[in-house]
């Protein structure tokens, strides 16, 4: 059953945090320069600001930023008092060693306090238009179960260039990623350790044009535009006692068409190795010129541990 919408408001409204003061300062002057934020603390132990910043020079910034105390193990180390006047307006807080914050900003920002903290984070977007550029950054951290992100996204309006950085941690591990992309260019590569699972991958891709699909069809480009296109990947799991290695490529240039593959497994217990390799020129129309293919395993030392090899030409 859908509950009342006055019922439903009401609920929300309890389960918000309850507003302690809130505050604005702002700053401007003839030469087009402004600084403008916004606070807000709350009875959870949370301050939140925004922030929007004109250098006056063609640089404006928006930023959102918060960070919140853990008051559950706040508490059990010390006594956090507010004051306020007869009639509930906030004055200061105090601990239990009678020293006064004026805010709870002051508090947060504390030496003493900061191993309380709960989380923090800041999002920020700047429009340079100096250099035609956008960047946005993202990051945060999670103080209760160790999360941290760190993630940036440049864009340069005039070419479209675009480069992307995300990292990360958790209790688990660490992970990083790039991409970028320029013009028909594309590039990428990713690396990481977690859970007992340890991974390299890059990627490399040049069209010969951009598709005119958007960017809600999901792809930039449609298979028959690639004109390179390789990526190598390596992996290793620690509770398998595995490790893998791929390569794979393709070209499609006049004069130079072709597909390959190479990738191989290891058990790391015993050290053996088993793999395969294939690849494959065409005609300029598309028809197999030639193709290759080899097969090895060394648990059968014979014959270099090959078993399987063979070679045509059309």
């Amino acid at each position: 059953m859908v509950a009342e919408p006055e019922v439903a408001l009401e609920t929300l409204l309890e389960a918000a945090p309850k507003l302690i003061r809130q505050g604005m300062n702002d700053f401007r002057n003839s030469r087009n320069f402004l600084y403008c934020e916004k606070w807000e603390e709350f009875m959870d132990g949370s301050v939140c600001k925004k922030i929007v910043h004109d250098n006056g020079f063609g640089v404006k910034t928006l930023k959102d930023k918060g960070k919140k105390l853990n008051l559950d193990i706040l508490s059990e180390s010390t006594q956090i008092k507010m004051n306020t006047t007869s009639d509930g307006q906030f004055i200061s807080f105090t601990d239990d060693q009678g020293e006064e914050f004026k805010s709870l900003q002051a508090l947060i920002d504390s030496e003493k306090y900061q191993k309380f903290m709960e989380w923090e984070f800041e999002n920020e977007t700047v429009d340079d238009m100096a250099q035609s550029k956008m960047v946005h950054l993202k990051k945060g951290h999670n103080y209760r179960n160790g999360d941290v992100w760190n993630n940036s996204r440049q864009v340069y309006l005039g070419d479209q260039t675009e480069e992307v950085r995300n990292e990360a941690k958790d209790s688990e591990g660490a992970w990083f990623e790039t991409w970028s992309k320029k013009g028909l260019e594309r590039w990428a590569q990713k690396e990481g350790i977690r859970a007992g699972q340890h991974w390299k991958e890059k990627w490399y891709k040049k069209v010969k044009a951009l598709s005119k699909k958007t960017e809600q069809d999901g792809y930039e480009s449609d298979g028959s535009q690639i004109e390179e296109s390789n990526c190598e990947k390596w992996g290793k799991n620690e509770q398998s006692q595995e490790e893998w290695n791929e390569k794979w490529g393709e070209v499609h240039r006049p004069g130079q068409k072709q597909k390959w593959c190479d990738k191989w497994q290891k058990d790391l217990t015993t050290g053996l190795k088993k793999g395969e390799n294939w690849g494959q020129y065409y005609t300029e129309d598309y028809q197999i010129r030639e193709h290759w293919a080899e097969k090895w395993d060394d648990r059968h030392p014979e014959n270099g541990g090959v078993y399987e090899k063979r070679r045509e030409v059309f």
